[in-house]
């Protein structure tokens, strides 16, 4: 699922900047464009009205949000290097969804997994082929674990 609070992360990962300067007061130069842009972003890829999204990025009013809106769309409609700085902080935003989602499944247990790795050497581009339940059931068999692993330790290992 898509949350505001994730987009902001990203964003502020992405210019470089604070989460917490993003949804702060603060009016410097390096956040203004990076909050703009997580509004922005929150309102493509949330179904959050502006009052919401206003309210979780530094408690500000629908009105500052939409002029945000209305900033980022010229900008990036005018902009292609901006546009696609924008747009892949989009797809950075729904893989880190996608892949949350994934960490919250249960593994697999009713692969062989031997069987499963055994295809995988013996026949160039089977990995290709291969489902994410048989993928997660592989990454489970091989660092000896049968419970799902958490985000902090596929990030930090």
């Amino acid at each position: 699922m898509i949350s505001i609070r994730l987009i902001v992360e990203t964003v502020a990962e992405g210019y470089g900047v604070r989460a917490a300067d993003i949804v702060s007061q603060r009016r410097t130069a390096s956040v203004i464009w990076p909050r703009q842009v997580a509004m922005w972003l929150s309102r493509e890829l949330t179904p959050c009205s502006l009052q919401v999204i206003g309210r979780h990025i530094g408690a500000r009013e629908h009105g500052t949000v939409s002029h945000a809106i209305d900033v980022v769309r010229r900008t990036i409609d005018d902009n292609e290097t901006l546009r696609a700085e924008v747009e892949a902080l989009a797809t950075a935003v729904e893989a880190v969804a996608v892949g949350r989602a994934l960490l919250g499944k249960p593994i697999p247990t009713d692969f062989d997994v031997v069987a499963m790795a055994r295809r995988l050497l013996a026949t160039p581009g089977a990995a290709s082929m291969i489902s994410t339940d048989e993928v997660r059931a592989l990454a489970a068999a091989v660092l000896h674990t049968a419970d799902a692993m958490t985000e902090e330790e596929i990030i930090h290992g």
